[in-house]
């Protein structure tokens, strides 16, 4: 993939000036237990990592609380330390839009997305975890695979991703009578890979437990409706009819089970990364959908400036 450098060296002082911007307002709602924790991280040592973060935002997940903790242990304003991870995560989907060679006003409607903003500010253990998911599939192959499989230590929440690939490879292999034994070249990657994660959820089994209990809603079908509208645009629209399909249907049950809310960001990601590689974001009614994440982004800043929590008032 060749990228022209300077072009994204150009963009960097802009990303980096936006989150500066963003994160100098955004100081209310769970950024203030965020504050807190990386203020808290300065005097806690190696070993103490984990209770600090359990105690204060309710985390059990390794990557995301040492990548915090070293910010704060080596000095580095909270701000500036995030700004970095955004200019990370922000050229990530640039070069991933450039590699699929999507359109320049895909560019601006995707880096304007309000998942996007809400990753920038609010949500920064996720950022993390999609940092880890966004490079996984620039990278590809093992490397992405490691990524992609190692992402729920940063953000549980990508949990349900893994749950999405897995469904989707297995009934593929099925339909196409593949054998369900892996080639020999790669057994040891795959078995080192699934040792990991059994060891990491083990640990994280706690964690694990205590976030169902605590989103855990049952409210019913009002609940799917987001995604299952995400399902049929993209059904209309995607050369892989079928993909789509297996890869968005775990998301409707778990917006069953656990509210759309907790499952919106990874619903709208999986249907943009499914049609970029399909070269089908360009189509109308992906432009609309697109356009009107980038709209919704308007409110929130705003709430952002107002009042210093962007989920304040409203969320459609």
């Amino acid at each position: 993939m060749k990228i022209k450098k300077s072009k994204l060296y150009f963009l960097y002082p802009i990303f980096f000036s936006a989150s500066m911007f963003l994160l100098k307002y955004y100081v209310d709602g769970d950024q203030i237990f965020y504050i807190k924790l990386y203020n808290q991280y300065k005097v806690t040592e190696f070993f103490s990592v984990m209770s600090v973060a359990k105690d204060l935002v309710s985390s059990y997940e390794p990557i995301s609380a040492y990548i915090l903790w070293i910010g704060s242990k080596i000095g580095i304003s909270k701000n500036i330390y995030i700004s970095f991870m955004n200019v990370f995560l922000l050229s990530g989907i640039y070069l991933l839009l450039k590699k699929h060679k999507a359109k320049w006003y895909l560019h601006i409607l995707l880096l304007s997305n309000f998942y996007v903003i809400v990753l920038m500010t609010g949500a920064e253990r996720l950022k993390i975890a999609y940092i880890m998911l966004v490079y996984a599939a620039l990278f590809g192959g093992k490397i992405g695979y490691m990524l992609t499989f190692f992402s729920p230590l940063a953000h549980l929440q990508s949990s349900i991703l893994l749950i999405s690939i897995g469904l989707n490879n297995f009934i593929n292999q099925i339909i196409k009578k593949k054998s369900l034994k892996i080639k020999k070249r790669n057994f040891s990657f795959y078995f080192f890979l699934v040792i990991i994660m059994i060891i990491f959820y083990f640990f994280l089994y706690k964690g694990i437990i205590d976030k169902v209990q605590a989103y855990l809603v049952f409210k019913g079908f009002l609940e799917i409706w987001k995604v299952l509208f995400l399902l049929v645009i993209g059904l209309l629209i995607s050369k892989n009819r079928l993909r789509i399909f297996l890869m968005l249907l775990p998301l409707l049950i778990f917006s069953f089970i656990l509210g759309d809310f907790r499952v919106n960001m990874i619903s709208v990601s999986i249907f943009i990364y499914l049609l970029l590689i399909e070269d089908r974001l360009k189509h109308p009614l992906s432009i609309i959908l697109l356009l009107y994440f980038s709209i919704k982004s308007y409110p929130f800043i705003l709430n952002i400036l107002k009042t210093g929590n962007g989920f304040n008032g409203w969320l459609i």
